[in-house]
């Protein structure tokens, strides 16, 4: 009995050591693969608002080289031109003459008119950086589309409506499409288009990446259910115990009686206590900007877990903390790609 003991204590001190370890290694390292995702997003919708950008450029060019040609006026002649110019400008629905309190003069496409659930003042349109541009949206029985307005002296302006079309929003990686949406719109709230799937099904746990433009009254949003951000976070995270014993190996073929056994319980001790400090490092950085200290504490617990373990004197003890560090170095950085490569492999496939 009294010899099983010990092997009963070894085994709970083993099963300890692991639960902490995976334990520690699967929140840091889903951290790290989350904030890359959220960087991925982000970037997704950067593309949105660029996009959106880019078209109300475009608008906005076209209403300047009408304006140019002196073709800001509701006579036959120039209404004819601006059909023509519209008509090689897909992205233009039509373009229409108002005066300077937003009030319709005339159409290019008179027709259009009938299909406006509304039309709004010049108070409710939002101004841009150009004092001379803004934006509105257009509530049409088709779907509702973006006004862009541009004056033409003092008393008059050209607007002209964009169709927002689904395209715009249609980046989505495969594996997000069905649990996510891309919105579009206005700073007042006022929604201009939104690409989802399924747009009558709600996301269960939404997080929102939001982006806002500098020079217009624009706001994109991707809004992705948490659930599908999942991780092979653990899988690699594993990795680090093996690569870790195989660090010690050498440093003590010359020593007794110290198996590769022994390098797996050390290595999974330092690595549990490695991964629960720097976890606590990224979880309260958040709330304190003053937690950096705590890293002092890594390479102090490594100088006398290392030491007391295997019995080193203080020189051997930082000879072999010097190696370990370059080993280490070279180790996380694989590990670090490989799961940078995966965050973005998810994100994209």
């Amino acid at each position: 009995m009294k010899a099983a003991r010990p092997k009963l204590s070894l085994a709970a001190l083993v099963l300890a050591g692991m639960a902490a370890f995976a334990l520690a290694g699967h929140i840091a390292a889903t951290r790290f693969i989350h904030d890359q995702q959220a960087r991925q997003l982000d970037g997704l919708t950067e593309v949105v608002l660029r996009r959106a950008e880019f078209a109300v450029d475009f608008a906005t060019a076209s209403l300047d080289e009408l304006a140019g040609r002196g073709l800001a006026t509701c006579d036959p002649a120039s209404l004819q031109a601006i059909r023509l110019h519209v008509y090689q400008r897909s992205a233009v629905k039509d373009i229409r003459l108002v005066n300077s309190d937003g009030s319709v003069i005339c159409s290019a496409y008179s027709e259009t008119l009938e299909f406006d659930k509304g039309w709004v003042d010049r108070a409710d349109m939002l101004a841009s950086r150009d004092s001379k541009l803004m934006l509105f949206r257009v509530e049409q029985f088709g779907g509702d589309a973006l006004g862009v307005l541009r004056d033409i002296g003092d008393k008059k302006a050209l607007v002209a409506i964009l169709g927002i079309n689904s395209s715009l929003f249609d980046i989505m990686p495969a594996e997000l499409r069905a649990h996510g949406e891309v919105l579009l719109a206005l700073t007042n709230g006022a929604q201009l288009g939104e690409f989802a799937l399924d747009a009558d099904k709600a996301l269960a746990h939404p997080i929102d990446f939001e982006k806002s433009s500098a020079r217009f009254p624009l706001r994109a949003v991707i809004r992705i259910d948490k659930s599908v951000l999942s991780t092979w976070a653990q899988r690699l995270s594993i990795l680090a115990l093996p690569l870790s014993a195989l660090l010690l190996g050498p440093m003590f073929l010359w020593k007794r009686n110290v198996f590769m056994f022994d390098h797996l319980i050390f290595s999974m001790h330092s690595l549990s206590f490695q991964g629960l400090l720097f976890s606590t490092i990224m979880l309260t950085e958040s709330y304190s900007g003053a937690v950096g200290w705590l890293v002092v504490a890594s390479p102090t617990h490594l100088f006398f877990h290392l030491r007391g373990t295997y019995g080193l004197s203080w020189y051997g003890t930082l000879i072999r903390m010097f190696l370990l560090f370059i080993g280490s170095c070279i180790a996380f950085s694989l590990l670090m790609v490989g799961l940078l490569l995966i965050g973005l492999y998810e994100m994209q496939a």
